[in-house]
């Protein structure tokens, strides 16, 4: 499947998660490592890294000012190509994850 497709599939989703929560007055819960699907979707973040909560913001926050270097990741890759591919996250070291607070 090319890129322009996925892309525009996710475009599609996103327009019919929100024709739903306008017509039927629903609140969505999203997960995904795919950042870039918020696409207006949502209006509250919560990034979780290994099962627990590591930063809670509106969107707007956690994309112009992401503070947990694991948020930071994800964000990245939807920041310098304005695509939304999530990064392959690194490997948990003995002690834990890499990326603990």
């Amino acid at each position: 499947m090319g890129r322009r497709h996925s892309e525009r599939r996710r475009t599609g989703r996103a327009a019919l998660l929100l024709r739903l929560r306008e017509t039927r007055d629903l609140d969505v819960l999203l997960i995904t490592h795919d950042l870039g699907s918020l696409g207006g979707v949502a209006d509250r973040v919560v990034v979780l890294h290994h099962g627990r909560a590591v930063e809670t913001g509106t969107t707007e926050e956690i994309f112009l000012a992401p503070r947990h270097p694991y948020t930071r990741l994800l964000v990245r890759p939807c920041r310098r190509s304005g695509t939304s591919s999530p990064p392959t996250p690194p490997p948990a070291g003995p002690c834990g994850s890499r990326y603990a607070p």
